[in-house]
């Protein structure tokens, strides 16, 4: 008899370890799925900026993994058409100006000449020139070195001036820098520099002085990139060992990587195409644009 609730007792003991095991280790598990969901977290919200040792691979999220990476390409390849519908703008006729001052009071495209250069179309937008336009997220920006000096695009729609004609813009008179977000409930947000200039081609038109911030952005976000020259997926020209421009799908003067970024893929939510800019952190916003114009 004393045998039977001998074994009786072990047979409960070892139920109550091993359910005791069972617990403890789902425990461990929950709270290590809880770290993760944390740390991802934590890093989609961080400033953009890799530090790590040099030998170290960066954190890069599901939308630069190599098999997106190469979905995405594809599908994008068939967007680069640049067709414009420019009769959606007013095409001024005129002997070309040498900023877009003159036109103070009105939207349209002119063209520009400064010297030592080509004329060139620019959109003018009370008296400041556009260099980069986005409205409707529907232009590739994941380009090459080439597309990026030439610009692409249309002034009806996104686009980007190139970065030899802004080279030759800043380079002829001291020009200052305005940055117009909007955000998707209509919160506008503006940075401005009273002074921006890059460099040329040779030496990878580096942005070399952005002067003195003002604004209602929460931060000097672009000063992260100050006399950084400009990348792109075919031209790594960052602080770090790997290629920021691929790693976020775009051209930028990365640094390590970023601190703003205003040329991020737009991504699709609900079929829509949603524009993707980062200034300090990542935002989505119904439209964004760069002006320049000369100092007074």
């Amino acid at each position: 008899m004393k045998a039977k609730y001998y074994w009786l007792i072990l047979i409960v003991i070892k139920l109550i370890l091993f359910c005791s095991w069972r617990f403890i280790r789902l425990n461990r598990q929950s709270e290590s799925h809880a770290e993760t969901l944390n740390y991802a977290i934590k890093m989609y919200k961080q400033p953009a900026v890799v530090k790590l040792p040099e030998k170290s691979e960066p954190f890069v999220d599901l939308r630069s993994s190599l098999m997106f990476n190469k979905l995405q390409k594809a599908h994008k390849e068939k967007e680069k058409l640049d067709i414009c519908d420019n009769n959606k703008l007013k095409k001024y006729e005129e002997t070309p100006g040498i900023s877009c001052i003159p036109y103070r009071d009105s939207l349209g495209v002119h063209a520009i000449k400064v010297p030592d250069f080509d004329a060139f179309d620019v959109l003018c937008d009370n008296g400041w020139t556009v260099i980069q336009q986005r409205v409707n997220g529907s232009l590739d920006l994941d380009r090459n070195w080439d597309s990026y000096r030439k610009g692409f695009g249309c002034f009806d729609g996104d686009f980007f001036l190139g970065l030899e004609k802004i080279h030759h813009l800043t380079k002829n008179k001291p020009h200052e820098l305005y940055i117009y977000l909007e955000s998707l409930i209509g919160i506008k947000t503006w940075a401005r520099y009273d002074h921006f200039e890059i460099t040329d081609e040779n030496d990878g038109y580096r942005l070399i002085n952005l002067g003195v911030f003002s604004g209602n952005a929460t931060k000097d976000a672009m000063r992260h990139h100050e006399n950084q020259k400009f990348s792109t997926e075919d031209r790594d020209n960052d602080s770090v060992p790997w290629n920021c421009a691929k790693i976020y799908n775009s051209g930028w003067w990365y640094k390590n990587c970023m601190y703003s970024n205003l040329n991020l893929d737009s991504v699709s939510i609900d079929g829509a195409n949603v524009i993707e800019v980062y200034w300090n952190e990542k935002m989505y916003v119904k439209q964004e644009k760069m002006f320049i114009r000369p100092k007074s």
